[in-house]
């Protein structure tokens, strides 16, 4: 499965024993798969995924591990239905790009496949059960959010749980408004390259520290910058 090079950044945090990690967006397990590796005995991982193709498949790798905990549903703002959109290409499911912005499923493939005809392009629609994360009363260590352009609608229903916990973030290309909204809430933002931490948003995912916990956070053996 593969393995995001951002997630060797796990190596430098510090987390608690048994320590929460949440996965929003789980897809296909790439992200709990990283987890694991990097805390294969102190860990406990809850994952969210709407997608019930894909949730078929990750419910089947996991299913007889009490590390893992997954709940076929997306999270957002308010409890409510919503229609979610996965792009098939020549009848392949591009099912890491589904979203529920029907533009954000349908325009990312124009400008990056070769030879690209829209007559191959096909949208499917799955009607999807959202949820808050506040409802689930949890205290998290470290939130992974990818939601293909649904980063604010879930922060949103996680504010109590983040201003409560403090978690460290990862999203990935997070916009304007996300950054807006998580500067508010009192987080820093880094990138990770070269084996460290470095200020600023990263070229596809960024980590996210609350003010005043970073150091805290971080393996004083490793090599860092503070810059």
């Amino acid at each position: 499965m593969p393995h995001e090079e951002d997630f060797n950044a796990l190596s430098l945090l510090k987390f608690k024993k048994d320590a929460l990690f949440i996965d929003i967006g789980a897809n296909r397990g790439e992200a709990i798969q990283s987890i694991l590796i990097k805390y294969p005995h102190n860990c406990k991982i809850i994952g969210f995924e709407p997608n019930p193709i894909i949730f078929k498949k990750l419910n089947a790798l996991y299913k007889n591990t009490n590390t893992v905990t997954l709940h076929n549903t997306g999270l957002g703002n308010t409890a409510h239905k919503i229609n979610l959109f996965i792009p098939f290409y020549r009848n392949w499911m591009f099912d890491g790009l589904a979203s529920f912005y029907h533009k954000e499923a349908a325009e990312w493939l124009k400008s990056r496949l070769w030879n690209y005809e829209e007559k191959h392009l096909t949208i499917k629609e799955i009607t999807c059960g959202i949820k808050r994360l506040d409802e689930y009363n949890l205290s998290p260590d470290f939130i992974k959010i990818d939601v293909q352009g649904y980063e604010l609608e879930v922060l949103k229903g996680a504010q109590n749980t983040i201003a409560q916990s403090r978690p460290v973030l990862l999203l990935e290309t997070p916009g304007r408004t996300v950054t807006s909204f998580l500067g508010d809430l009192g987080y820093n933002f880094y990138a990770y390259y070269n084996g460290r931490f470095n200020k600023g948003k990263g070229a596809l995912n960024t980590f996210c520290f609350p003010a005043g916990k970073y150091s805290q956070l971080i393996d004083s053996s490793k090599y860092l910058n503070y810059n």
